[in-house]
């Protein structure tokens, strides 16, 4: 994982010299929920680091990490995966404060559950997105949806197969810093 890093690192930087015209941007999310009669609790980080190599097109990346527990029969159950989605962002329409894009990627999930196996998904697919600009180097950024392929990607899901997606679980809430 330190290699990964490393490696991702030393890939943005490249990336930033070689084109200095771009915009570096840093972005992320964080989540919190608990269900008391589930008796479940999670919380999730994903913070993501990108480029924007023209007024429509952008390059980025997204490493989370997720975790959950569950209180079953008076056991405890803890969950953790992590996460990495690089991506490709479209912005189809940008006027004033407000624009709206599409993030095109893939994604690779890891899991492991207390007394379980670790379980690897992955995804490709479409998500849909807003930003709101407060000012030139921060934006509120909400994604809404998901149009494309899973295969047991992310934390507690079990999705398998093609579809679109615009459940709650579908719904990540944002900011990001332009530099």
């Amino acid at each position: 994982m330190k290699k990964l890093f490393v490696m991702l690192a030393i890939a943005a930087g490249t990336v930033f010299s070689a084109n200095a015209q771009s915009t570096g941007y840093v972005s992320g999310t964080l989540g919190f929920w608990r269900d008391n009669d589930a008796k479940t609790t999670q919380f999730s980080i994903v913070p993501e680091i990108g480029f924007n190599l023209s007024s429509r097109w952008a390059l980025g990346v997204q490493i989370g990490y997720v975790y959950e527990q569950q209180k079953v029969a008076d056991v405890k159950i803890k969950d953790n995966g992590f996460i990495i989605a690089p991506y490709a962002r479209y912005t189809l329409f940008s006027q004033g404060l407000f624009s709206m894009f599409l993030d095109g990627g893939v994604g690779y999930s890891t899991t492991k559950a207390d007394g379980a196996e670790r379980q690897n998904g992955w995804e490709i697919g479409i998500k849909p997105g807003i930003m709101f600009n407060l000012s030139d180097n921060f934006s509120l950024v909400a994604k809404y949806g998901f149009l494309g392929y899973r295969d047991t990607y992310g934390l507690g899901r079990s999705f398998n197969g093609f579809g679109l997606g615009f459940t709650s679980e579908e719904l990540s809430l944002g900011f990001q810093c332009r530099f």
